[in-house]
């Protein structure tokens, strides 16, 4: 059990990334902003793993069938997905305003269940999506998943250690360079008698 779980939920986040190519605007997917600033939505995702020219596809050697009925699952499931990902963005933006609008808390307490409501149903729907295209794949597909999802999070952590490097050098020498090169007075020199100068 502990197994298929990690499995099915780390696949999430894959088609997670897959969902904004439904939509052309509005804020970014749920799952990847919960709060604050939301810019628009990316036109196109990543390519979908199960897709004939995915790489992923290739390694795992799914037949036409298996790409078809994966698809079928996608594809039906798939207008759930979008409509509960924009009522979450709804009422996220709702709590948000009614946080900023200094409401009552049983207000703020009642829109933070209706998005957790909302974020579980979107979940459960993603969820079941995942363990039905499992269900397509054979014991040995599934095993090589596995292993690939494995080698996929250990670059992606290494990506995330290497972006945080990256960042924290930028600002040490940000920080160097204001200390070396203070700015400059703005203020123009006296004159020879001491006035501001033009």
């Amino acid at each position: 059990m502990k197994s298929a779980c990690r499995w099915v939920l780390p696949v999430g986040f894959v088609l997670a990334l897959a969902l904004p190519v439904s939509t052309q605007s509005g804020p970014p997917a749920s799952a990847q902003v919960q709060a604050g600033s939301r810019g628009p939505r990316p036109s196109r995702g990543p390519e979908l793993w199960w897709r004939e020219t995915s790489p992923i596809s290739k390694e795992l050697g799914l037949t036409k069938a298996q790409v078809d009925q994966i698809e079928k699952i996608f594809q039906n499931t798939r207008p759930d997905l979008i409509k509960q990902d924009q009522d979450l963005r709804n009422r996220e933006d709702m709590l948000s305003k009614t946080i900023l609008d200094n409401a009552p808390e049983w207000m703020v307490s009642k829109w933070i269940d209706r998005v957790e409501e909302t974020r579980s149903a979107l979940n459960k729907t993603r969820t079941l999506m995942l363990y039905r295209m499992r269900q397509v794949l054979n014991p040995a597909q599934r095993a090589r998943f596995e292993t690939l999802h494995a080698q996929f999070e250990i670059e992606l952590q290494q990506a995330e250690v290497e972006r945080q490097k990256q960042d924290q050098k930028r600002k040490q020498d940000e920080s160097q360079k204001s200390t070396q090169n203070p700015k400059p007075d703005q203020r123009p020199a006296p004159d020879h008698r001491g006035r501001p100068g033009a």
